[in-house]
């Protein structure tokens, strides 16, 4: 009853504020390149970061120079920071925020980090060379105008599609209307038949592969062949854990830990003696967690445990129709030289 009673007074809140930018009674601040947000409605876990990697990747195939902003959740320190170069990166992860310096070990892109990303937008045109901004969790952060906004919709946002605390989202369902491209969750289809979209196109994420120690890539038929425990801290744990049963692996116990979770060398120990509990020996945890989980490898060695890492990929079912759309939209701004 309290949290329908707060979710009910949270939402009265969010559509105040959201009607104040669409009145533009609060003004916005607006970059001289086009800005491309990747957001949510809920908190976490849609795949915003292997989309993020996605439309970077293809937009460079396109000519155009991305720079990704991004909050930097869970970083130490605040203000503004630079996470890479197009060159190199030029911080740890605990000072970008592990999401961020795991898309900064994938692409050659600037990145940047700021606790207010509007605030990042004079700075950066001033600093790099790019002509498009790809905004991280960009869909609540309003006061930065963006010129297309991508929404991504999974199962669990709509499982219990309320705002926080009686649900997992951030703002009313219904707010989807104010993005220009959808992008939903294969499996859900059947939420949406009625659903009055323009530029809706479906998405699901897949284990692409597995790499020991995120290096040495390993076959998938040796993989289901071995006792595994798993160990993950991200938003949707259980996610993770159905996709390495889909895959035919024998999983004997899941650590789950909170999302952007600090491990300490006391959470690993007791993950390590579970494993000697069960005599396995191989771990297997997700890539955003290995970011963090790397400056730890001679406790695992030491106790002679293999930490398997798997990388999550997101698939657009519409492929062609989603960049198509994409590049449609992008049409009315010049391209890279």
């Amino acid at each position: 009853m309290f949290q329908s009673f707060l979710s009910s007074i949270i939402t009265v809140g969010v559509q105040l504020r959201n009607k104040l930018f669409d009145t533009k009674l609060i003004k916005q601040v607006q970059s001289k390149f086009p800005v491309v947000s990747i957001g949510n409605l809920s908190f976490g876990g849609t795949g915003k970061t292997p989309l993020t990697i996605y439309i970077s990747n293809f937009l460079k195939e396109n000519n155009w120079r991305p720079i990704i902003i991004s909050r930097g959740y869970r970083r130490k320190g605040k203000g503004l920071g630079i996470v890479r170069t197009e060159t190199e990166i030029l911080t740890t992860w605990n000072l970008a925020g592990d999401e961020m310096f795991l898309i900064a070990t994938k692409l050659d892109v600037p990145i940047v980090v700021c606790s207010n990303k509007h605030k990042s937008i004079e700075f950066i045109e001033k600093k790099f060379d790019f002509d498009v901004v790809i905004v991280d969790d960009g869909f609540q952060h309003r006061k930065l105008f963006r010129n297309i906004d991508i929404l991504l919709i999974d199962k669990r946002t709509v499982e219990r599609p309320f705002v926080a605390p009686k649900g997992f989202l951030r703002e009313p369902f219904g707010n989807y209307r104010r993005a220009d491209i959808i992008l939903i969750e294969k499996g859900i289809d059947y939420i949406f038949e009625n659903l009055k979209a323009q530029n809706k196109f479906y998405y699901f994420k897949e284990i692409s592969s597995v790499f020991l120690n995120n290096t040495i890539k390993v076959e998938l038929s040796y993989l289901k062949t071995i006792p595994l425990i798993a160990l993950s801290g991200i938003a949707n744990n259980n996610k993770f854990y159905e996709s390495l049963r889909n895959l035919g692996l024998n999983i004997i116990k899941h650590h789950k830990f909170s999302d952007h979770f600090l491990y300490r060398t006391s959470d690993l120990i007791r993950v390590i003696e579970d494993l000697k509990k069960y005599r396995v020996n191989n771990l297997i945890t997700t890539e955003k967690d290995w970011v963090k989980l790397e400056e730890f490898q001679n406790v695992f060695s030491g106790s002679e445990i293999n930490v398997f890492v798997a990388r999550l990929d997101i698939k657009i079912v519409e492929e062609n129709g989603f960049r198509e759309t994409l590049l449609s939209k992008l049409s009315n701004y010049s391209k890279a030289k």
